[in-house]
């Protein structure tokens, strides 16, 4: 295991930035990260805009090339969906006479679940068809270089084995209709896959078709399986999607060339990032983070193994145990680098604990990868 950085995440205007840069002077791998929020903005782990104007003024004066302050921002909540449904200008406004903006290397997504993207509205850039081009392109690609295994786009509803043993059988419609007892709307509907293969149902076609009911029946839960699937995939495009725009339009807000993003993953949904090569086709550095705590101080009772050669681990970190906790990461990791990133974790009352955060980075200091 390579450990690069430690974040600590959550200063806020209780906190001194005299004492991050003093802390950043003693153990340089540490990265603060500031949360954004429109609504929270000045509360407990929300830093106000007039003490990150602050904290930036702090920063450029104690510059060092060989030794840079590490900084990223953490957006939530609103500026989420700001993202999606405001212009490029608009969002660069978001962020108007925030000097930090300039500072900051990294910018992390929160989300809390697969669903919150695809509740997300339809994001617009420039690079709309390109992009929607490239997801499929992807999709296509990820599954046809499996070997031997078929993964149909469609699904194929009970009533087109009905329809090749009616023909068969020479059994008309309305005859077919009438046996099953069925009106022409039910009808319409079992012809289109809407209406559901009851037992009662089952017997029925069972009795005049052929075959068991337990077959008409697990044919009709095939079909709705193949439903999910096929959902479920869709879905996964279209939050694969929803990600590039995103990044596509803070890349452009930041005018910071080498960004990277952090896409946090709190419900093991990793594989997502997959769906699109985002280095290879516009040069987007996307990472993530792995955490099911989202913020409230939760340990992981197994930790995922690295999706990519770079990722996070948030959650449940404190001073006490993180030892014991990077040393199961350090034999899951194997030579991969990775990042920690702490928030309830180093506070009192919730209120940045600087005493916890010197020790946490004492603890942490000799995994750091000297290289």
């Amino acid at each position: 295991m390579k450990l690069t950085r430690v974040t600590i995440t959550g200063a806020d205007d209780n906190t001194n930035p005299q004492d991050l840069i003093q802390l950043h002077q003693k153990y340089p791998f540490v990265e603060w990260a500031l949360l954004f929020s429109p609504s929270r903005q000045g509360t407990a782990r929300y830093p106000s805009h007039e003490w990150i104007k602050t904290f930036a003024e702090c920063v450029s004066l104690s510059v060092d090339r060989d030794n840079p302050i590490f900084i990223s921002a953490h957006l939530c909540g609103q500026y989420m969906r700001d993202i999606f449904e405001y212009g490029e200008l608009k969002i660069r406004n978001l962020f108007k006479d925030l000097e930090i903006w300039a500072l900051i290397k990294r910018i992390q997504v929160n989300w809390q679940s697969y669903d919150g993207l695809l509740s997300l509205p339809l994001a617009k850039t420039g690079i709309d068809e390109y992009i929607t081009q490239e997801i499929f392109n992807s999709y296509d690609d990820t599954h046809n270089n499996e070997e031997d295994t078929f993964h149909p786009k469609w699904a194929s509803p009970p009533w087109d084995t009905i329809q090749d043993i009616r023909i068969e059988k020479n059994i008309s419609l309305e005859s077919l209709q009438t046996y099953l007892k069925l009106s022409m709307n039910e009808m319409k509907d079992f012809q289109q896959g809407k209406k559901r293969i009851t037992p009662s149902l089952a017997l029925s076609l069972s009795s005049l078709l052929g075959s068991s009911a337990d077959f008409w029946l697990n044919r009709d839960e095939q079909y709705k399986t193949s439903i999910c699937e096929l959902e479920y995939s869709h879905g996964e495009l279209w939050v694969s999607r929803q990600i590039y725009h995103m990044c596509y339009k803070l890349a452009l807000m930041s005018d910071n060339p080498n960004i990277q993003f952090i896409f946090q993953c709190p419900d093991g949904n990793c594989h997502i990032l997959d769906k699109i090569k985002f280095r290879d086709d516009i040069g987007m550095d996307i990472v993530p983070l792995f955490d099911a705590s989202g913020g409230k101080g939760k340990i992981h009772h197994e930790w995922p193994s690295p999706y990519s050669p770079y990722c996070g681990y948030a959650g449940g970190w404190n001073p006490d145990n993180l030892s014991q906790e990077l040393e199961k990461i350090s034999h899951l990791c194997g030579s991969h680098s990775i990042w920690i990133d702490v928030e309830s974790g180093v506070r009192t009352y919730d209120m940045l604990d600087l005493e916890k955060v010197d020790r946490f980075l004492e603890i942490a200091e000799p995994y750091i990868n000297k290289e």
